[in-house]
């Protein structure tokens, strides 16, 4: 029996969040000798087809159906912030996902997102199992993931934080003075400084005045061209949703590999180039925004320089039926877009992102001229990384018209700073791919007596 290893990438379905431990697992399924390394994922329902797509034979525990309904992360209208139910950490605890964690199932290594610190923290306590965290956005040295879970902690009243705490920490919070109370939470969350922690990207893209711990590491940036990275669920089944869906996932792979190689086919062939744009799982937290943009951009396709492009908008499955879309010849509008597949082509005179890391990665691993328009979160912070790297290519995305969108095109396609520099990044996030030193972490944790 192999050593077991099970991911936990988010709650929800965050695809930057999740993309990159499938290079890892993937890694792990080929180490030799064969079956070195049993892999599994758990999640909400949305998640199980990302993870389905990747691969259909790896097992998939389903947790927290109930709280979480299939379609919950693409359809819920709260807040990003008001997405997290504290409900299900209480689950957690009152032991729902003790089939996972114990017995034979129970994994030898629990990798998990930075954005479920607190949850792994819990199931630590619970169930003595070691963690690896996987952090894919590029936090401040001080945001660790014991500051995430104590911030999540703080969504609990003040009776429900000391009775948790309690269970793991045998002295009651609230009958001390305020510094005990703050050396208790410390000590409470002080395994998470234990834990390696993986982030998915080459230092060197990152602000250099940043210094992490020993336990942090800068990985490869896992960019590793996957042909199952198809997620768009109006075009693929959910697994074991009834008795007669056993899908073939294999042949609808092919079905969509097919119309986009044909897409980019057609493009070639009528020596035309793509500008691409997308806004990512941003549509959803910034709908009005990203709606801005690709309007902005289909008018810019009336200038006399774009005759030989064409423009591919992926504005999500929500958006795409919730407006009327005014499409020109040279428009494609589509729900869901094979990022990975149109980047890597060769044929993208330029792209329009909204600034999440994933995507940068993806643009700078395949050199595609590319200009950042950020929504929020921490795409103004990567926007500026990009300046520290003498990459300037952001614009604002509130005020920007369809001129303002050319003139960027151009000055990301021929001022020679920017081009040398993005080549420079894109020899350091390839070298960097070859090492796989996320995995090799991994497997050294998996291996340990501690």
């Amino acid at each position: 029996m192999g050593k077991k290893i099970l991911f936990w990438p988010d709650v929800y379905k965050e695809q930057g969040h999740w993309l990159p431990t499938f290079v890892w697992a993937k890694e792990l399924l080929q180490d030799e000798p064969e079956g070195s390394y049993e892999v599994s994922y758990m999640g909400i329902p949305d998640c199980k087809s990302l993870v389905k797509w990747f691969n259909k034979d790896i097992q998939y525990h389903e947790i927290f159906n109930k709280l979480y309904p299939l379609g919950y992360t693409d359809f819920s209208h709260t807040t990003p912030q008001g997405r997290w139910k504290p409900e299900h950490v209480l689950r957690i605890i009152n032991g729902e996902l003790d089939d996972i964690f114990t017995g034979n199932n129970k994994p030898d290594v629990l990798v998990s997102g930075y954005f479920t610190s607190l949850e792994s923290l819990i199931i630590h306590y619970k169930y003595g199992v070691k963690v690896v965290i996987s952090t894919t956005y590029l936090r401040h040295p001080e945001n660790d993931p014991a500051m995430r879970a104590v911030q999540n902690l703080m969504a609990y009243p003040d009776s429900v934080k000391q009775s948790i705490i309690k269970l793991f920490i045998n002295e009651d919070i609230y009958s001390t003075n305020q510094p005990r109370r703050e050396e208790l939470m410390d000590e409470f969350v002080a395994p998470l400084t234990t834990f390696n922690e993986l982030i998915p990207c080459p230092k060197e893209f990152d602000y250099q005045h940043y210094v992490h711990g020993s336990l942090v590491h800068y990985v490869e940036p896992c960019m590793t061209p996957l042909l199952d990275d198809e997620t768009n669920d109006n075009n693929l089944g959910h697994g074991d949703q009834s008795n007669d869906e056993n899908q073939n996932f294999d042949s609808q792979t092919d079905t969509l590999k097919q119309y986009w190689d044909r897409f980019l086919e057609e493009m070639e062939q009528n020596n035309q180039k793509i500008i691409f744009a997308t806004a990512g799982s941003q549509i959803l937290d910034y709908g009005k925004k990203a709606e801005h943009m690709f309007d902005e951009l289909i008018r810019m396709m009336d200038a006399s320089q774009m005759k030989d492009c064409h423009l591919l908008l992926s504005v999500g499955e929500k958006l795409l039926r919730t407006r009327t879309w005014d499409i020109p010849d040279n428009v494609t509008v589509a729900g869901w877009v094979p990022q990975r597949l149109i980047l890597s082509s060769g044929n993208v005179h330029c792209a329009f992102i909204h600034g999440g890391l994933a995507t940068i990665k993806e643009c700078i691993y395949f050199g595609v001229p590319f200009v950042i328009a950020p929504m929020g979160k921490d795409q103004l912070d990567n926007a500026l990384r990009l300046r520290e790297n003498r990459i300037d290519n952001m614009i604002d995305i509130e005020t920007s018209r369809s001129d303002t969108y050319l003139y960027s095109i151009n000055k990301v396609r021929t001022d020679f700073r920017i081009k040398n520099n993005l080549k420079k990044l894109q020899y350091i996030f390839k070298e960097s791919e070859e090492r796989h030193e996320g995995v090799s972490i991994i497997k050294s944790v998996a291996n340990s007596t501690n």
